[in-house]
C-alpha cells in the first residue's frame, strides 16, 4: 500500500462532528469525485441522482457513513471490480430523487425550490469557508477526492489534481489563509496544485487532520537528514585523506631529494629532525607528526618545518634544472 492511500485511510477514520464541517467536505467530495446527472424512465418521468465513484474502499464506505449518519440518507453502496485492470475494485455510493436534492442543497449547490434542469446546468458545490474548521474539513475532501503523495522516502510531493479552476482557487484561499503558497500547473485538462518542500506539506497534512502520517514523514526526514549528513562527512573525510596522502607523498620527495643531493645533512637539527620523523610517520598528521618530536611541536611548527624543507628540495631541483 503506498503513504498516499496510508494517509487517505487514515483521514477516513476521523470522528466527523460538525455539521458545517460534513458540509463542507461533502462539497469538496461531490465537486471532486460526484457525478450529478438525471436518469430517465420509470413513473415519475424521471429522478436526479448525485453518484460517487471513488478508488479507495475506506473512502466509500466514509462518504456512505457521511450520508446516511449526518445527512438522515438512505444511500445505495456497491463495489465494481475491473477485471481489465487486474481484478482492482472501486467503490460507488448513490443518492436518488428527493435526497439528491437534499445533499446538493447542503452542500449549496441548489436552492430548495431550484428546478432539477437547473441544478443540471450549474450544479456548482459552493462550501463554507469562513470557519477555520470549515476550511480544514473542504481541503480534508479535496485531498481524499483527488489528491495524492509520493513516498517521502524518494521525495516530498503533494498535489491536487483538480478537475476545475474553482476548486484550485477555493484550494489556494484555504491554504492562503494558513500562509501557505502552493504552486499549480495544467495536466491533461486538470490544474495541478502542488507542494515540494517537507515542511509545508507537514503543515498541510496537520491541517486536515492526518497526524500520523506527519509523525510517519517527520520520521523519514530525520532518517534522510542523518544519512545525508553522515554521507557528506565521509566524502569530506576522503577528501582530507586523499589530501594528506598528497602532501605526505610530496614531503617525502622532498626528503628524498635533499638526501640524495647532500643537502639534507647540512640543515639545522631541526629540519632533520622533522625529516626522520615524516619518513618513519609517513601516514600521519601535522599533529601527530609534532607529538613525536623532541621537544614537542606544534601544528603550524611542523607545517612550517616542511614548508623550509620543500623550499630547500625546490632549490636543489632548480640547480639541478640549470645543469643540465
Amino acid at each position: 500500500m503506498s503513504f498516499s492511500s496510508d494517509v487517505k485511510e487514515e483521514l477516513c477514520r476521523i470522528p466527523r462532528e460538525r455539521s458545517c464541517c460534513v458540509a463542507s467536505e461533502l462539497a469538496a467530495l461531490v465537486h471532486t469525485s460526484a457525478n450529478v446527472g438525471w436518469m430517465t424512465g420509470g413513473k415519475a418521468g424521471g429522478r436526479l441522482f448525485v453518484n460517487f465513484s471513488v478508488e479507495s474502499l475506506p473512502l466509500g464506505r466514509t462518504i456512505y457513513s457521511l450520508l446516511k449518519v449526518k445527512l438522515h440518507l438512505q444511500p445505495a453502496i456497491h463495489v465494481v471490480e475491473h477485471a481489465r485492470f487486474g481484478g482492482r475494485k472501486s467503490c460507488e455510493v448513490r443518492v436518488e430523487g428527493d435526497e439528491a436534492k437534499v445533499l446538493l442543497m447542503t452542500v449549496g449547490a441548489m436552492e430548495e425550490h431550484d428546478p432539477d434542469w437547473k441544478v443540471l446546468r450549474r450544479h456548482m458545490p459552493r462550501p463554507q469557508l469562513s470557519r477555520t474548521c470549515c476550511r480544514r474539513a473542504y481541503l480534508r475532501g479535496v485531498f481524499l477526492g483527488c489528491g495524492s503523495m509520493g513516498a517521502p522516502e524518494k521525495s516530498y510531493q503533494m498535489e491536487l489534481a483538480a478537475v476545475d479552476p474553482v476548486i484550485r482557487e477555493n484550494v489556494q484561499r484555504v491554504l492562503e489563509s494558513a500562509d501557505i503558497y502552493a504552486r499549480w500547473y495544467e495536466r491533461r485538462e486538470k490544474q495541478v496544485i502542488y507542494l515540494k518542500e517537507a515542511d509545508t506539506i507537514v503543515s498541510v497534512l496537520a491541517m486536515i487532520g492526518a497526524h500520523r502520517a506527519v509523525t510517519d514523514l517527520e520520521a523519514v526526514r530525520i532518517k534522510r537528514q542523518v544519512r545525508s549528513s553522515a554521507t557528506r562527512a565521509a566524502n569530506c573525510d576522503m577528501h582530507n585523506t586523499e589530501k594528506s596522502m598528497k602532501a605526505s607523498a610530496q614531503q617525502l620527495s622532498d626528503i628524498e631529494t635533499l638526501e640524495k643531493a647532500g643537502v639534507l645533512s647540512t640543515l639545522p637539527e631541526p629540519l632533520q629532525e622533522m625529516a626522520r620523523v615524516r619518513r618513519a610517520y609517513p601516514e600521519l598528521s601535522l599533529d601527530e607528526i609534532g607529538i613525536r618530536c623532541r621537544p614537542a611541536v606544534g601544528k603550524s611548527g611542523v607545517n612550517h618545518r616542511l614548508r623550509r624543507l620543500h623550499e630547500a628540495a625546490e632549490q636543489v631541483r632548480g640547480t639541478a634544472a640549470d645543469i643540465s
